[in-house]
């Protein structure tokens, strides 16, 4: 057979089994000429699209919010002032001191989060707060216009209801004396007095009707020995020393002679005063006699020896006890 003959026949038979098919055949069986808009969508998406939360018309509220009506009012609120009012909030404080009740703080208010506020009546405080002083201010521990009075202070309030308790701390900006402190009792305040740290501890001790106004512990010294005072009125004055002294004086059997001691720093009283002595050779004995053993600047020590008039030098050690005031 001609391959002409052939091929016509071979293309009548494809088009023969193209026209048997139908779309299920190819896999489009759930093709249809629906339009756009009568197509459905799928299950799958319907369920996703439900859980959507549905708005109103305006879109000015969330339909089936859920929440209280107290929270969505907020939604139809004007203005800041308008939710302040709602929340029961009164207007932020018109100044660091501001006390009003139902009023925010603003930054620095009553020394939080910023400078601290600046007063210039301590007896009056009422509000618990970091202040700064300046340098005159009613209820200073320092008397005058001076540096001194300027610093921080910290006033703890028992209650604003019942205002006769109350504690202040008060620490200047010079480097003395840091730290004070005073408490409030049944409405009167009372004295300040001084908190020690290791920056007053050490200095000029000081008194004012027997109560300690200065520091601690006051130590000295010059040509006559040194000394050390304590706050509670405590003295003590020492020295060592070495001098020419003439052992000559005929006493019973044997020999004395007097070595008189200016204290370091003068005593209101005295308790006790002892000397030790000691020379190449010799030995003797050293006490403080009587015809001025209590006085407040000096003292005279007598030294004795048994054994024979001598002139020699000696190394002493002299002590003294008593109060200062």
């Amino acid at each position: 057979m001609a391959i002409t003959k052939i091929i016509p026949e071979l293309a009548d038979g494809i088009i023969d089994t193209i026209d048997a098919l139908t779309k299920t055949d190819i896999g489009l069986g759930s093709v249809d000429n629906t339009s756009d808009a009568d197509k459905p969508i799928s299950t799958a998406t319907q369920t996703a699209l439900d859980l959507k939360q549905p708005l109103d018309a305006d879109l000015t509220a969330i339909a089936t919010l859920t929440t209280t009506s107290f929270g969505r009012g907020f939604l139809d609120l004007a203005d800041q002032a308008a939710g302040r009012t709602k929340l029961d909030i009164a207007q932020k404080q018109s100044s660091t001191l501001d006390s009003t009740a139902g009023k925010g703080l603003i930054v620095g208010g009553f020394g939080l989060g910023g400078k601290n506020a600046t007063i210039s009546d301590a007896d009056a405080l009422l509000i618990t707060g970091m202040y700064t002083v300046p340098s005159t201010w009613t209820g200073s521990p320092f008397a005058g216009t001076n540096g001194n009075n300027q610093g921080y202070l910290f006033h703890q309030q028992w209650d604003i209801a019942n205002n006769n308790y109350a504690i202040q701390d008060f620490s200047n900006v010079n480097n003395i004396w840091a730290h004070f402190r005073r408490r409030k009792d049944a409405g009167v305040w009372g004295a300040w007095y001084s908190v020690y740290d290791q920056k007053n501890i050490l200095g000029a001790v000081s008194q004012s009707s027997g109560v300690a106004t200065g520091a601690v512990i006051e130590r000295g010294s010059n040509a006559n020995g040194e000394f050390v005072k304590f706050a509670d009125g405590t003295m003590i004055c020492t020295r060592q020393w070495s001098a020419s002294l003439a052992v000559t004086t005929i006493y019973a059997e044997g020999y004395y002679g007097v070595i008189p001691w200016t204290y370091p720093a003068t005593f209101s009283t005295i308790h006790h005063g002892s000397l030790t002595g000691k020379s190449s050779g010799r030995l003797a004995f050293m006490c403080g006699l009587a015809d001025n053993a209590f006085s407040t600047t000096t003292i005279n020590f007598y030294l004795f020896d048994i054994d024979a008039s001598h002139t020699a030098t000696y190394l002493m050690g002299a002590f003294a006890i008593g109060r200062w005031f």
